[in-house]
């Protein structure tokens, strides 16, 4: 049975704990996070997971918000008309976590950006790509010139496995503390505006009821 007016917050898995962390400190009540398969491990993109995702979190709340960099129209168009459900477009999903000017910059420098989840598992990254370590040193060396760690505080490894994936790779890296503060903003705006629609629908609701209840009483 769907709760009542209750939000998920669907994001991609390598961003769960940060987005989990997020909710736990905030204490946002009927609010549940929930993730999708990480587009860039899962190739080819498979609807079929991403559907069974939705439809999970369709099971349980009546709205859902997707922060998605890697799922365009046409998957969309595969899954059909989802009721209460916003796609929010990413140009990639580190931009949950810093400024765009900041890490725009970045990329112009030829660093490729990294979050803890994506490094912790850049193994399964590097198999999915079909790449052998020279393949990978030759495909990043093209257009990357230092691996660079948007740093959340949410894994007290992640620097190990940046040591690890910079030495696969050959490449020079660095890390960036940015912690969690860019990611809270950004999902409590839409956790507030989702709120204050609630509140509008549910006076709506309620001034239609009286408006009912008013006419009735005429007629008796």
């Amino acid at each position: 049975m769907i709760m009542a007016d209750k939000l998920c917050i669907m994001v991609c898995r390598h961003l769960e704990q940060e987005a989990r962390a997020i909710s736990e400190s905030e204490g946002f009540e009927n609010v549940m996070v929930m993730t999708y398969p990480a587009g860039c491990e899962d190739m080819p993109l498979d609807i079929g997971r991403l559907a069974e995702a939705i439809n999970s979190c369709k099971n349980t709340c009546n709205y859902l918000h997707i922060f998605e960099s890697f799922y365009t129209s046409d998957i969309q168009n595969n899954l059909g008309t989802v009721e209460n459900c916003c796609f929010h477009k990413l140009e990639g999903c580190f931009y949950l976590l810093a400024g765009k000017y900041v890490l725009d910059r970045y990329l112009t420098e030829g660093a490729h950006l990294l979050t803890p989840g994506q490094v912790k598992n850049w193994r399964r990254y590097i198999e999915a790509s079909g790449f052998d370590q020279k393949a990978a040193q030759g495909f990043f060396g093209e257009s990357t010139k230092r691996l660079l760690l948007l740093d959340t505080g949410v894994d007290t490894r992640s620097s190990d496995y940046l040591k690890e994936f910079a030495g696969f790779v050959n490449l020079p890296f660095e890390t960036v503390p940015v912690g969690l503060d860019y990611f809270r903003l950004f999902i409590t705006k839409h956790i507030l505006e989702w709120r204050t629609n609630t509140l509008r629908q549910d006076a709506a609701n309620l001034a239609k009821k009286n408006a009912d209840y008013a006419t009735s009483l005429d007629l008796v």
